[in-house]
């Protein structure tokens, strides 16, 4: 990077333009591979936020440019230039070329024989600062360095967000720009995608209200509360709106697990499930294996028997588990006849192990509900998880370890399913 001028310690600057960026779904980059392909990952990601940077200094004569804190999947970058539209540009064509060069970089790791993909969130703001020397860059206080770094937490996946302060003095460039509902930290701020608008915006809105103006205060936690990844809590599982919307937007994937899944039956009906499966959405749904039997005062009870037991009697979990197999045997054999090129047959398994709790996942939101002894599972509360949060893989780590071991599910054999 060029380095004609040199920040000089106890001098204040103005017109500063800090660019954070951070790896999501860096945490799966790491579970899933060997430390020295964890490292090439990161080198890689480094390699391509390094080189946008020195590209894009030299194309719009920026004279300073300079990675403060980088920390493998991400960190704070400052530009600065007497001419501040030189920064300016600099910042917001290096951030856009970041974004353009990932699935280049996604593509490398894959040949690489890398597990997991990297994406980012790219935030920007300008400001001042009295600069302490190199050896505090740390310590450096300034309300828009916090701002930045803050607001980086709610940035969408794969987005560009800038500040009204950078936004307003853009020129063209606004029209690329959308801007986003409400206002973070007291102030407005303006995404860049290339992602469906709506998408962004809706992922935005959701991260606003998890972690902005509206985000929890005096929950306590062993980790930071963004890492949770927990953006709702509700006193019930009855969310029939919510569910509903979001399965009707799916675009990649509804999993779901409970004993019978009644709940889910009644919300979505065979007309959306069967839509879904047309368009390619990967549907799986997990349901107790009725062949499996506790032995309870002397009687054996199947799994979602031992549940309607543990209700205080009744056959709701036993009827409901009955009715999907019926369902998805239904969906799949219209699906047979349909000529869609797209279309992914519902995947049924039976589970083996103890009813916990009952779980949706809805491409990149998980809904957690436990199962509670005479208490309607409609009553349950329920917790809304976004994914790159730690409870969130929790529950897709649990939800795949049944899946995936005949130990712990099976196919349910007597349901089509797209083979004979």
């Amino acid at each position: 990077m060029k380095k004609d001028v040199i920040f000089k310690a106890g001098r204040d600057y103005n017109n500063v333009y800090f660019m954070v960026v951070d790896a999501k779904e860096h945490s799966k980059i790491v579970q899933y591979n060997d430390s020295d392909k964890v490292d090439r990952a990161f080198d890689e990601f480094e390699e391509v936020v390094h080189g946008a940077v020195d590209k894009k200094i030299k194309q719009t004569r920026c004279k300073h440019a300079e990675f403060w804190g980088w920390q493998g999947d991400g960190g704070l970058c400052v530009f600065y230039d007497e001419e501040e539209s030189f920064a300016r540009e600099a910042a917001i064509s290096s951030a856009k070329e970041i974004l353009a060069d990932i699935p280049f970089l996604n593509n490398r790791l894959k040949r690489l024989d890398i597990a997991g993909e990297i994406h980012v969130r790219i935030a920007l703001h300008k400001g001042g600062f009295r600069y302490k020397g190199k050896a505090r860059r740390g310590s450096i206080h300034s309300k828009e360095l916090n701002l930045v770094s803050h607001v980086e937490k709610i940035v969408p996946s794969d987005t560009i967000a800038i500040s009204k302060d950078i936004y307003d003095i853009s020129g063209n460039l606004k029209n690329e720009f959308s801007e986003a509902k409400g206002e973070f930290e007291n102030m407005k701020f303006y995404l860049y995608s290339n992602r469906p608008r709506n998408e962004i915006l809706n992922e935005w809105e959701r991260n606003l209200t998890a972690f902005g103006e509206n985000r929890i205060v005096g929950l306590e936690s062993d980790v930071p509360l963004e890492e949770l990844g927990l953006s709702g809590t509700f006193s019930q599982r009855a969310l029939t709106d919510q569910y509903v919307r979001l399965i009707r937007e799916a675009r990649r994937c509804v999993w779901a697990l409970g004993v019978g899944l009644g709940g889910f039956q009644s919300n979505h009906r065979e007309t959306i499930l069967l839509r879904k499966a047309l368009e390619g959405v990967d549907i799986r749904l997990l349901v107790a294996d009725p062949d499996v039997r506790v032995n309870i005062e002397g009687k054996k009870l199947s799994l979602p028997s031992w549940r309607d037991y543990a209700m205080g009697g009744g056959d709701y979990s036993e009827s409901s588990l009955v009715n999907i197999a019926k369902i998805v045997d239904t969906i799949n054999r219209q699906m047979q006849k349909n000529p869609s090129t797209k279309k992914t047959y519902i995947k049924l398994r039976y589970y083996m192990t103890t009813p916990t709790f009952a779980m949706l996942r809805v491409d990149s939101i998980v809904y957690f509900s436990p199962y509670f002894v005479q208490q309607p599972s409609l009553k349950s509360f329920t917790l809304k998880l976004r994914s790159e949060g730690r409870l969130y893989d929790q529950c897709i780590r649990h939800f795949n370890s049944i899946w995936n071991d005949e130990r712990y599910s099976r196919e349910a054999a007597d349901v089509f399913q797209g083979h004979t």
